[in-house]
């Protein structure tokens, strides 16, 4: 089987100094946002993919959500669509995100929506908080954190995705 992958958005609201999208090449790209259309032609290819039998028959590979950050907030009705379309056609949907506006996409979290998550982490509070900074400067382990706790709750899967190295080893 084939794997899908849809890039909602390179934008991300965080400025992580060791994120390669802060790469001066990646730069170019970071304002580059999935529309509607895009979302559909690839939903179609799903389809295509599923008629031809190329997208398996039994198990499914899962329909990643990818980014920068792919839940942003004004992705809302792009990832709605992709998850309800994908679901309906016996895909499962995992999202790869830093997890802070999961609470915004709470109704499509779960085995029957978004069943899995990679979500990045830094360690304890504060080593997370002097590393993963949004433009605002405020902490984000807090919401993060409760964040992971919805999805479990709601019956998701959640994989933390660490960037470790000396300056946080002691964070974990």
């Amino acid at each position: 089987p084939r794997n899908y992958c849809f890039v909602t958005s390179y934008r991300c609201n965080l400025a992580c100094s060791y994120c390669f999208q802060s790469n001066e090449e990646m730069r170019v790209v970071t304002n580059r946002m999935l529309t509607m259309e895009e979302a559909r032609s690839g939903v179609a290819t799903l389809k295509a993919d599923i008629a031809s039998g190329r997208a398996g028959s039994k198990h499914r590979t899962p329909v990643m959500l990818f980014g920068g950050e792919p839940l942003l907030p004004n992705q809302r009705e792009i990832v709605q669509y992709i998850v309800t379309e994908a679901v309906a056609l016996g895909f499962p949907v995992t999202a790869t995100t830093n997890g802070m506006f999961l609470h915004l996409y709470e109704d499509l979290i779960g085995p029957s929506g978004i069943s899995s998550f990679q979500i990045s982490l830094d360690g304890d509070a504060a080593a997370h908080d002097a590393r993963r900074i949004p433009v605002n400067g405020q902490p984000t382990f807090t919401g993060i954190w409760n964040n992971i706790k919805m999805a479990l709750a709601r019956g998701a899967q959640v994989d933390l995705r660490c960037n470790i190295d000396k300056r946080n080893l002691d964070g974990f």
